[in-house]
């Protein structure tokens, strides 16, 4: 069987992804890593394809195993942060703020984030708990910070799908626009309805487009 692995987002455990190994671990062997994880390999494990949520896409790009054929990209960018030559990323005071306030109120800073992750939709904050974890926080955060991915999306040769919210208020709907720009191979579909969690509100319709795209 062909293998899969699917990262996490900032801020989110197994938990929040074990529903994608529900879907696909009837027809291939499914990987989970959190994001925390992740970012404290050195190099990712092996995976035919692979699935990025938000920074879990992130570092898909930045660790991408040579023998991965297909890349899923959800709500992802090559660079978080603002620069003169790329408008479409975050202001860094805004990741400098957000690493101040963790040490001050951890739990506020992650339900002004879920909060503003999930507009429109709206989730309650006791649901959304179920999927949060505290590791790794920080490191993420640094990883975001300073990470331009411009150059690996230019020297990717597998094939991409970019799935995106186009009320994304944490990663622009022009990001993932450069994104499919810049790889030598890829499609992007728009979520015109939604903003950064198209992983939760459109749960099904991505799974079926995953679906049709690793056939």
């Amino acid at each position: 069987m062909k293998s899969l692995m699917v990262i996490s987002g900032w801020a989110h455990g197994i938990k929040s992804i074990e529903p994608f190994k529900n879907k696909f671990s009837d027809k291939l062997v499914v990987t989970l890593l959190s994001a925390s994880k992740a970012l404290q390999m050195a190099k990712l494990p092996s995976a035919d394809f692979i699935i990025g949520i938000s920074l879990g896409g992130m570092i898909a790009i930045d660790k991408l195993p040579a023998n991965c054929k297909k890349l899923v990209l959800i709500s992802t960018t090559a660079c978080f942060c603002r620069k003169n030559d790329y408008p479409f990323g975050t202001s860094p005071r805004i990741i400098a703020k957000m690493k101040e306030r963790l040490m001050k109120n951890e739990n506020q800073v992650l339900e002004d984030f879920f909060i503003n992750a999930h507009s429109p939709q709206t989730l309650k904050i006791s649901k959304q708990k179920k999927t949060m974890v505290n590791e790794g926080l920080e490191d993420g955060l640094v990883f975001m910070e300073n990470k331009d991915l411009r150059k690996n999306v230019r020297l990717i040769e597998a094939s991409t799908l970019i799935l995106h919210g186009r009320h994304d208020q944490i990663v622009p709907f022009a990001s993932a626009e450069w994104l499919h720009n810049n790889f030598k191979k890829s499609d992007l579909f728009c979520f015109e309805t939604m903003g950064h969690m198209i992983s939760v509100h459109a749960f099904e319709k991505i799974i079926m487009m995953i679906d049709d795209f690793l056939e």
